[in-house]
């Protein structure tokens, strides 16, 4: 993972010559039209993000952000921990690239193909039940309340943030930068429930670590 320079995130048609950029809905319909008009093949839009297939490589898709603060650092190093402990449940973001008024931002992340299965309202919360199906994303909310983090949600209630893999684990598409305060409350917690599991390596363990340490940093720094 890394923050990529403006030249390597793909750009949308006709943006850069017109600035101050704009966000809302608005913005992404007439950013979607460009995409389509140049023969990108875009993959949908929800509340804040437009998403297309990368343009040069087909495993990955690129998120253009319509939300003004991205906090592309936060993003980065938050969505590194809950993909290095919930492998199968988030798909691996590479890049990403904050906004300003003259360049758009977002995320490049690991292309997830949808089997197609229907997901009722994702569970938001583990309520307390003896076995969860490791597959659900109730799992994940059960195993995140037993490190102690108990901020968290997921927009639950929305199925577009989700997708069932064929090997039919939940995960989740949209990006969570907002839980990087819990991550650092909750650091001695993460790292002692890593240890405990006794599954990761130590090179997963020493970069969850840092992840959390560089989160800390921005938290004190953040001027926004």
């Amino acid at each position: 993972t890394s923050l990529m320079t403006r030249e390597r995130f793909p750009s949308i048609p006709g943006e850069a010559s017109e600035p101050p950029l704009r966000f809302g809905r608005d913005a992404m319909s007439v950013a979607a039209k460009a995409l389509l008009e140049a023969g990108r093949t875009v993959l949908g839009k929800g509340g804040e993000s437009l998403v297309e297939v990368h343009p040069t490589d087909p495993e990955r898709v690129v998120a253009h952000s319509f939300r003004k603060e991205l906090r592309a650092k936060e993003t980065l190093h938050a969505h590194h921990v809950l993909k290095t402990l919930f492998p199968k449940h988030f798909p691996a973001i590479y890049e990403a690239f904050e906004n300003s008024e003259e360049s758009r931002g977002g995320t490049v992340r690991e292309r997830v193909y949808d089997s197609g299965q229907k997901i009722k309202k994702p569970a938001r919360r583990w309520f307390g039940k003896q076995k969860t199906d490791e597959r659900t994303f109730e799992y994940v909310n059960k195993e995140l309340e037993a490190i102690g983090i108990r901020g968290l949600h997921f927009d639950g209630e929305s199925e577009r943030n989700f997708a069932v893999s064929a090997e039919g684990y939940q995960q989740y598409l949209d990006t969570s930068p907002f839980i990087a305060r819990e991550l650092v409350l909750a650091k001695d917690d993460v790292l002692a429930y890593m240890d405990k599991k006794g599954s990761f390596s130590s090179t997963e363990r020493s970069s969850v670590e840092a992840a959390i340490d560089a989160l800390a940093e921005l938290i004190k720094s953040r001027t926004y």
